[in-house]
């Protein structure tokens, strides 16, 4: 990153004080490649979506990669089962859903 990239992003940070520097990097660039943020964040969720930044949590990226093949129903069953019981279990995912996703993949 140059050093006017990382005084933007230092700019977010200071107007968004709740938010880290790697949530603040994260929003900066996926604001300049007008991408996807991807967060299970809330409060880096609401920010980017009151900018009008596309954001999605890890619930859509499994969700995406079971739709296109790239992942079987049992391996994203056992994946999300991972993140949410033994990998990060602060994440915060909603549980009903994630129930919900492991029992439909599995089956």
């Amino acid at each position: 990153m140059t050093s006017d990239q990382l005084v933007e992003i230092h700019k977010i940070q200071l107007s968004k004080r709740s938010l880290s520097p790697q949530d603040c990097s994260a929003f900066y660039q996926a604001k300049i490649e007008n991408g996807i943020l991807v967060s299970s964040d809330n409060t880096l969720r609401k920010y980017a979506k009151s900018k009008r930044i596309d954001v999605h949590g890890h619930l859509w990226v499994f969700d995406q990669m079971y739709k296109s093949g790239t992942i079987t129903g049992q391996l994203a069953s056992e994946k999300l089962y991972e993140l949410c019981n033994k990998v990060n279990i602060n994440l915060g995912l909603p549980k009903k859903e994630c129930d919900f996703r492991i029992e439909f993949w599995t089956k």
